[in-house]
């Protein structure tokens, strides 16, 4: 009976404890095997321009702001398609604003069509080869949008070319303060067509 009695009291305890560290060792695989859920990252999406604007101009029809340009810039000037050597191209591309305020210019892609009246030797010769084409803002080159037509290579007259830019910086700045933007084109080389092509966002209100 003692042996019975004392085998209870020493079996019952050590069930228990078996239980409780089975149990705990469940949970504690629970929770190791349970990742933490970081919380959603809260964004918030820019708004939607009210007011989209684009818009394309071109240099059919002659334009010219003559403060951006020098004397001598200005001096024996002709419009698109002109045969003759020794003659400038000057243009300025103005707009006016949808809005009176709250537009901005966002990017501004200019393109010119050109071809050589004369032929070409080098940057360093007095032929088409030194021509140079430029964007010009109050009587100033506007960097780095500045540079020869043609590459440093020999090339016949009637030789075609083409730039393209994509304003950025001080170039669209100005587009922004003025609502214009000038391009001159040396001296014997003609401009056949060019294009402004301008995106930006106006307020309604």
């Amino acid at each position: 009976m003692e042996r019975t009695r004392l085998s209870r009291y020493v079996i019952f305890p050590l069930l228990a404890a078996a239980a409780l560290l089975t149990a705990g060792s469940a949970l504690a695989q629970r929770t190791v095997g349970t990742p933490v859920q970081a919380p959603a990252p809260i964004f918030t999406p820019p708004p939607a321009c009210p007011e989209p604007i684009h818009l394309k101009l071109d240099a059919n029809t002659s334009d010219l702001f003559s403060g951006d340009f020098t004397p001598g810039e200005l001096s024996n000037s002709v419009g698109l398609n002109d045969p003759r050597p020794n003659k400038h191209y000057v243009h300025t591309f103005q707009w006016t604003p949808r809005h009176r305020c709250c537009c901005q210019i966002t990017q501004a892609l200019l393109t010119v069509h050109m071809q050589a009246n004369q032929s070409g030797s080098s940057h360093s010769g007095s032929d088409a080869g030194n021509d140079q084409i430029d964007v010009l803002y109050n009587g100033a080159v506007v960097t780095p949008y500045a540079g020869y037509i043609y590459p440093n290579t020999s090339f016949p007259a009637g030789q075609t070319a083409t730039t393209t830019w994509n304003l950025q910086a001080t170039a669209l700045a100005n587009i922004n303060a003025s609502n214009r933007l000038s391009f001159y084109v040396e001296d014997d080389t003609r401009v056949t067509s060019a294009t402004l092509e301008l995106f930006g966002c106006c307020l309604t209100n």
